[in-house]
């Protein structure tokens, strides 16, 4: 149920290549549903706020990694 919701809200998106009738799913995107639901349950946040601030914090990450 979390993980449609999260899909829906595009936190992470099918492999284009795997058949329809069974979607497969990068290896980090079961880290990013974990982060958002802790996101949900500590902070209160609803689906679309644990969306947003999921994409914030990868944001921050990748700026930090910049040289």
């Amino acid at each position: 149920m979390h993980v449609q919701r999260y899909l829906e809200f595009g936190l992470f998106e099918p492999d284009p290549a795997a058949a329809a009738d069974t979607p497969r799913f990068d290896p980090s995107s079961a880290a990013r549903v974990a982060r958002a639901e802790r996101l949900r349950r500590d902070l209160g946040l609803n689906y679309a706020g644990a969306v947003l601030a999921s994409e914030l914090l990868d944001r921050i990450s990748e700026l930090k990694a910049r040289p």
